[in-house]
């Protein structure tokens, strides 16, 4: 999967969710900000099926899925299956969305009957529709399965459904499903987005800006012979070409920003309602006792503009002394680096951090999974002169984390004039989720000074 990220980078794809098990869960470890794991579920009807999902979310799954429900030629499991429904349960309690699989091209009459039925029962649980079936027609039942319409009226129907376009595109020739066949800007009837001069049809451009917040692309590779760099250009050519011809913020959200709100991916832009403009009391700002780490705070917390909690991680009724983990609910701020605050280890150690410190014999190095960012040679660096400093968001859960640290104290000390000065007035702008500074004594006074800091390396 690492080797295959770096074919979807060549592209512009910075961020893939991976269905799979053990494997993809080490190749988020090794690149956490680029490969999302999600925990494949072949069988919903097992008895020990929940308490697997539930493992592997405690293990750092971040969605669940592909979860196959009724799949043709490969298992029959009602979407409202009792195990399925304990499944759900389980999504809805760790706030992860599950991607199912259910069709029913003529062996499945009434399975979305099923799934409206599953919709309801579980309320709080998030489901990504995979699998669905466009305009086939069902000897059996005579039925013709899912226009627009009727995937239009699901999505009114049901405020937790999502529709995941995947798949819709791949045709397979049957066993030994070895190869697959993209047929996207075919110019035949198997295109279903598109007439064959590239245009999108009516329906789907109806379709995708009305419910631009609840539609995802994807894609659904499932023979290593499709992640060629020509097998991939050719789709996500493909989609770029669809979504550039509607309204451009919905395009955007259909893209990425969708997948992106549900795993709770954050930018500094998101900042503003998460930290700045929360309700009262809704905020822990964590100091650390170091007056340079303190005075950090000082200048983000006067941007705030309700009233918020301001702590000191030595209080064990606020943070775990032993482990670091804080043992209140709400977002927070921390300030210092690893050394300093035990929150931040806490966070590195535990894998939420999008940026970690690394240090060997010749660098100190910000690190991003076991991939340098940004490295500075320990024989030329001089913190009073120039130091280094990221400033980042990122998610544990459902809680925002906002972190800044330098490898020194006048790193951190110059983090706080950078957010105040420059990020605070255009915040809008500032749309990676971590920022690398670096701050240089211009002027030979000493002092950290906004005009003296520039960004080196960013990134989400």
């Amino acid at each position: 999967m690492v080797e295959m990220m770096k074919t979807f980078r060549q592209l512009g794809v910075e961020r893939v969710v991976f269905f799979g098990g053990t494997g993809v869960l080490e190749a988020h470890r090794l690149r956490p900000s680029e490969i999302i794991p999600s925990v494949f579920v072949p069988y919903m009807n097992w008895t020990i099926s929940p308490l697997y999902v539930d493992t592997a979310l405690k293990q750092g799954f971040m969605w669940v899925g592909e979860a196959v429900l009724r799949h043709w030629g490969a298992t029959n499991t009602p979407a409202d299956h009792p195990a399925a429904l304990q499944i759900y349960d389980v999504c809805a309690k760790y706030k992860v969305p599950i991607t199912i699989h259910q069709d029913s091209i003529g062996f499945f009459p009434g399975a979305y009957q099923e799934l409206e039925r599953a919709l309801v029962y579980s309320s709080n649980c998030i489901f990504v529709f995979h699998g669905w079936c466009y305009g086939w027609y069902d000897k059996p039942t005579g039925q013709l399965h899912l226009t627009t319409q009727d995937l239009d009226r699901l999505l009114g129907a049901h405020p937790n459904l999502y529709l995941e376009l995947a798949g819709q595109l791949e045709s397979t020739p049957g066993p030994p499903w070895t190869e697959q066949t993209f047929v996207g800007g075919s110019g035949t009837a198997a295109d279903i987005f598109a007439y064959p001069d590239g245009r999108i049809r009516e329906e789907w451009r109806n379709l995708f800006e009305k419910y631009p917040d609840r539609i995802m692309n994807g894609f659904d590779l499932y023979v290593k012979s499709a992640y060629t760099l020509e097998g991939l250009r050719r789709r996500v050519d493909y989609w770029r070409n669809l979504l550039g011809q509607i309204d451009q913020q919905a395009a955007e959200k259909i893209a990425y920003k969708n997948v992106e709100r549900l795993l709770g991916i954050k930018r500094f832009s998101d900042l503003q309602g998460a930290i700045l403009n929360a309700s009262a009391g809704t905020v822990y700002f964590v100091r650390t006792g170091n007056m340079y780490d303190d005075s950090a705070l000082g200048f983000i917390y006067s941007k705030r503009v309700n009233p918020q909690n301001i702590i000191i991680q030595t209080d064990s009724t606020k943070v775990n002394q032993a482990t670091g983990a804080p043992l209140f609910t709400g977002n927070m701020v921390l300030f210092g680096g690893r050394a300093a605050s035990k929150v931040v280890k806490y966070y590195e150690d535990g894998g939420y951090a999008l940026v970690t410190f690394s240090a060997n014999a010749t660098h100190y190095r910000f690190m991003k999974g076991s991939t340098p960012v940004y490295s500075v040679a320990t024989s030329t660096y001089t913190p009073s002169k120039a130091d280094y400093f990221v400033v980042q968001v990122y998610m544990e859960g459902s809680r925002t984390v906002f972190s800044m640290w330098g490898f020194e104290k006048e790193g951190t000390y110059a983090s706080g004039i950078y957010f105040a000065d420059t990020v605070y007035p255009n915040l809008a702008t500032y749309t990676q989720g971590f920022y690398v500074c670096k701050w240089t004594d211009l002027n030979n006074d000493g002092i950290q000074q906004s005009n003296e800091i520039s960004v080196v390396a960013s990134g989400t």
